[in-house]
C-alpha cells in the first residue's frame, strides 16, 4: 500500500528535437567531363541495344526456318492420300496479281 505523502511517479513525455539536415556541398563537375560520362553511357546503351538486335535476328531467322519447315510438311500428302491433279496447261489460266 502506497503512503499518503509519496508522490507517484508521472510518465516521462517523449522530447520532440528538432531534426538539422547535413549541410552538403555540391561539387559541380566541369561540362567536359560530365559531356564524357554521359557519351560513354550512350556508348554502353548503343552496344546493348545491338547485342538484343543481333540476338532477335538470330531468333527470327530460326523462326523463319522452323516455319519454311512446316509449310514443307504440311504440303506433303499424309499417309494414304493423293494429291489433285494440276491442270496440265497452267498458262491459259489468268494470273491475277
Amino acid at each position: 500500500m502506497l503512503k499518503p505523502n509519496t508522490k507517484r511517479r508521472q510518465k516521462p513525455q517523449a522530447v520532440v528535437a528538432a531534426v538539422a539536415l547535413p549541410v552538403v556541398a555540391a561539387v559541380v563537375q566541369p561540362v567536359a567531363k560530365r559531356l564524357a560520362r554521359i557519351e560513354a553511357l550512350l556508348l554502353e546503351m548503343r552496344f546493348e541495344q545491338d547485342v538484343l538486335g543481333k540476338r532477335l535476328n538470330a531468333i527470327k531467322g530460326q523462326l523463319e526456318v522452323l516455319s519454311e519447315r512446316r509449310v514443307s510438311k504440311d504440303h506433303r500428302p499424309r499417309h494414304g492420300e493423293r494429291r489433285r491433279a494440276r491442270p496440265a496447261n497452267t498458262a491459259a489460266l489468268p494470273q491475277l496479281h
